[in-house]
């Protein structure tokens, strides 16, 4: 039947139930992969094209309405634009409730159904995936045009099909506005439609939202803080009030929905270290290490801010790399995991060829050496050290000029990675931040 989906992805702790419409929906033409593990989820999504995916709302590895907002900030628009169908076998909240309000053309099938139930709510997630498709396109085309400068063009567009896509079409004129830098004309287009519809929790979000990039955080509050208060699992709300609450000077509630945010993305666990960053640089250091002592081990805290700063070395910004391993050191002082990280500083130090950077680098080095005695790289790179800082002591002593830009050979910085097993597939599901 045409007006059924060829590929259907069902995403379910219970692979009984894909495998319970396998055999009857094949009768339509409907293929059907089933997906238990968040995981395996991801892959297939990323590296297969599904017209419909069905999630359980109650999915235990992540909520099913957190799920389907990460599918629909994927990078590519025709996935974006996937039917999605939501699975429940038990009594719905009433926040999980607005939630599919606000997220808009999502449809809920009660567990246990047929097919014969099943086959009309496939009907309309195939016919809401066309008309999405048509959307992202338009969204695609005007946001290009906005890139190439033509703001006016790009908003004429969406305006001539406001009636078509209603309260998306209004979102994306504000988005347009704000690509183009234009926070003031996005928040004068909203704020009507939020006086005629006060109740519009997208209309509502958004205006606060825009506010609170302004910089204008007390009038920001009581909108986002309404709109969380609907439904708490919106992601990019969640990233928004992070924000204001970092505004407003409320580290404990910054950190409650940073937290927050953070159990709805265990596919991407490193979006943490920017949280941790964004309280430091907004002054809250005491916040930023609890916040991270409490949700991070010290060797992936290690292992994240050592290759960013190896990153940043071999790109030649060597300032902002030591920025990076000093970074681990601030979160957790003592750990013995920090040997890395001194090892890595004093490298970098080596790299400014001068003699101070040469004494900083020696003591660092010696820090990493008291942490791992038998670090032979360590070891090698600070004899060369000591055997330039001592002939030039003894240059000076006979009253010899000292060359202080003597550069020394070191061994490459050492990059440390996870193992392959713990690598999964996710690059391609922006979390919301």
């Amino acid at each position: 039947m045409s007006n059924l989906p060829k590929e259907v992805l069902v995403i379910d702790d219970d692979s009984t139930v894909g495998q319970s419409v396998l055999g009857p929906l094949n009768a339509y033409s409907v293929a059907i992969s089933n997906a238990q593990e968040l995981e395996t989820a991801i892959y297939q999504f990323n590296h297969q094209e599904f017209d419909v995916v069905m999630v359980e709302l109650e999915y235990e590895a992540l909520h099913g309405l957190a799920l389907i907002q990460k599918f629909r900030n994927h990078d590519d628009p025709e996935k974006r634009a996937t039917g999605f169908i939501l699975m429940s076998g038990k009594s719905r909240k009433l926040s999980d409730d607005n939630l599919l309000k606000e997220l808009m053309d999502l449809d809920v099938i009660v567990k246990p159904f047929s097919v014969v139930h099943l086959l009309p709510y496939l009907s309309r997630a195939l016919a809401g995936k066309k008309k999405q498709v048509v959307f992202e396109r338009l969204r695609k085309a005007a946001l290009e045009k906005v890139a190439a400068g033509k703001i006016g063009e790009a908003i004429d567009e969406v305006k001539k099909r406001l009636k078509e896509f209603g309260s998306k079409g209004i979102i994306l004129m504000c988005e347009l506005y704000e690509k183009s830098g234009g926070l003031e004309e996005a928040l004068q287009f909203i704020t009507p439609f939020t006086i005629k519809d006060p109740g519009n929790i997208p209309y509502v979000n958004t205006r606060g939202r825009l506010l609170m990039l302004l910089g204008r955080f007390d009038e920001a509050k009581p909108m986002l803080e309404k709109a969380q208060e609907n439904s708490p699992h919106n992601l990019a709300r969640l990233a928004d009030l992070g924000n204001m609450y970092i505004g407003l000077n409320e580290p404990e509630k910054a950190v409650s929905s940073m937290r927050n945010l953070l159990q709805l993305t265990p596919e991407n666990p490193d979006i943490k270290f920017e949280m941790f960053k964004k309280l430091e640089d907004s002054g809250h250091q005491v916040h930023a290490q609890k916040f991270c002592q409490e949700t991070t081990t010290p060797k992936d805290v290690v292992r994240y801010y050592n290759n960013k700063g190896v990153e940043l070395s071999r790109a030649g910004d060597i300032e902002g790399a030591i920025r990076e391993y000093e970074r681990a050191i601030k979160f957790f002082p003592t750990s013995k995991d920090n040997y890395r990280i001194f090892y890595n500083i004093g490298l970098a130090q080596i790299k400014f060829k001068t003699r101070s950077a040469y004494k900083s680098a020696a003591m660092n080095l010696q820090r990493c050496l008291d942490l791992m005695p038998d670090f032979e790289k360590a070891r090698n790179t600070l004899d060369n050290i000591t055997r330039i800082l001592t002939k030039d002591d003894k240059d000076l002593e006979k009253g010899k000029e000292v060359k202080p830009e003597k550069e020394i050979k070191t061994e490459t910085d050492v990059k440390e990675t996870k193992d392959p097993k713990d690598a999964k597939e996710t690059k391609d599901i922006k979390a919301a931040s």
